[in-house]
C-alpha cells in the first residue's frame, strides 16, 4: 500500500507526530499550510475563533500527494474540532481513503468525519507512541 502522510500544525506537534508515523511506513510526508499566522497567543485565540465560525482560510500542500494508495492526514484539534485548513482538506477527499490522526491537550472531537479510521493523541493521556504504534500495526 502506498502511503502519504499529511500534516497539519501549529505548535509542531503534528509534525512530530508525522515525522513517526511516515518513518515507520517509509512514505513521504507533506505539509498542509494555510495563509494565517497561527503562533503565541493571539494565534491560539484566532485559531478558536476561526474553528468555532466555520471561517474558511487558502490552503497550500508543500508536496505532491496524487501517487497515493492512502492519505493519512496528522491534525490538531481546535475548540473540538477540525482546524479550518484541515477540514477544507478532507472537503474534497474521499474520506474512507482517510485514516485521521488528531492530536490535542486532552479534548477530543466534538463531530466525527466519516473516515476510514480516527485515532486520537492527547497529551493528556501520554498516549502517543501507542497510538502511532497501534496505527502503524494496523496498516501494515
Amino acid at each position: 500500500m502506498n502511503y502519504k502522510v499529511v500534516y497539519f500544525t501549529r505548535t509542531g506537534s503534528c509534525k512530530r507526530v508525522a515525522d513517526k508515523i511516515s518513518k515507520e511506513l517509509n512514505c513521504d510526508k507533506v505539509e498542509l499550510c494555510d495563509d494565517k499566522n497561527w503562533k503565541g497567543f493571539i494565534g491560539f485565540f484566532k485559531a478558536g475563533y476561526y474553528t468555532s465560525k466555520n471561517k474558511n482560510v487558502k490552503i497550500e500542500l508543500k508536496g505532491n500527494i496524487e501517487d497515493k494508495d492512502n492519505i493519512i492526514v496528522v491534525s490538531p484539534l481546535w475548540a473540538g474540532s477540525l482546524p479550518p485548513a484541515t477540514r477544507l482538506f478532507l472537503e474534497d477527499r474521499k474520506l474512507e481513503e482517510i485514516d485521521l490522526v488528531l492530536v490535542s491537550g486532552g479534548s477530543f472531537i466534538k463531530n466525527k468525519p466519516n473516515c476510514k479510521s480516527i485515532s486520537e493523541i492527547t497529551n493528556k493521556l501520554k498516549n502517543e507512541d501507542k497510538v502511532v504504534s497501534e496505527l502503524v500495526s494496523k496498516l501494515i
